[in-house]
């Protein structure tokens, strides 16, 4: 019976789905033109909150998902101010809030009612951002590479000795966002954004004689691939979450030069 050796390259790649440098597009933005960069320099903005169109979060996944959204432009925008996501809703009242996102979740947009409300809660407020996943996708594949002893030149004579495996898991959302006028009660500023993140694991094979046995074959028939050749985590939310609110963030107004 032939040994095979298994190697793991224990480094797990992290990898944004996006090309470093590239601004982020939004998709169907609407911009009106009193949303200025020195308007909401001077206003500020207020975290209404995050939903999913796809799932119900719970509390505490709103909380941290409006914190993102709150770092994220903070991270991308330091001369523009994000209220702590904690003072919109203690203003407004968890209750409340419940309500009024529970509506923008089914809706999403945010109705004038509510917006007279917050505006009513927090009269020092302007702009109101709202945040909704549309998409949260999940997929992972396998590839394998055979790879060949190199002693031969000859191309038709060289010996299997082994195969490069790579495991992926992918995570891809699409996110809407909109920022309101309550002192006016419009929509003045969104559009959406969709990012990737994707984490993979290298697995590298090889024969101990020259035998070209296909390896492929041999773990179909055993069924072991996923204990070989585990997938890696799927990218956690919050870690795309961030790299979208920071696409958004990077396409605000900005100050004239």
């Amino acid at each position: 019976m032939r040994n095979y050796i298994f190697r793991f390259a224990p480094a797990v790649i992290l990898m944004l789905a996006f090309a470093s440098g590239c601004a982020t597009t939004i998709r169907g933005l609407k911009h009106d033109p009193s949303f200025t960069f020195d308007s909401v320099k001077t206003s500020g903005l207020y975290v209404g909150g995050v939903v999913s169109a796809t799932a119900e979060l719970a509390p505490g996944e709103i909380t941290t998902f409006s914190s993102i959204l709150r770092s994220g432009f903070l991270d991308e925008r330091k001369d523009i101010y994000v209220h702590d996501p904690a003072a919109f809703t203690s203003a407004v009242g968890i209750d409340r809030r419940a309500a009024m996102l529970s509506e923008y979740k089914n809706a999403g947009v945010v109705s004038t009612r509510w917006l007279d409300e917050i505006r009513s809660k927090i009269p020092a407020a302007r702009y109101v951002v709202f945040a909704r996943i549309e998409d949260d996708n999940v997929t992972k594949e396998r590839r394998k590479e055979d790879v060949y002893s190199d002693k031969e030149k000859d191309k038709d004579k060289r010996k299997l000795i082994g195969q490069k495996i790579k495991t992926e898991a992918t995570r891809r959302m699409s996110v809407s966002l909109a920022i309101y006028d309550i002192t006016a009660g419009v929509f003045v500023w969104g559009g959406s954004v969709e990012k990737s993140r994707n984490d993979s694991r290298q697995y590298e094979t090889r024969l101990d004689d020259n035998t070209a046995i296909l390896l492929d074959t041999i773990n179909r028939v055993l069924n072991e691939e996923d204990k070989i050749y585990p997938y890696p985590p799927y990218p956690a939310q919050r870690d795309v979450l961030l790299s979208v609110f920071m696409g958004f963030a990077e396409n605000l107004p900005k100050q004239k030069k």
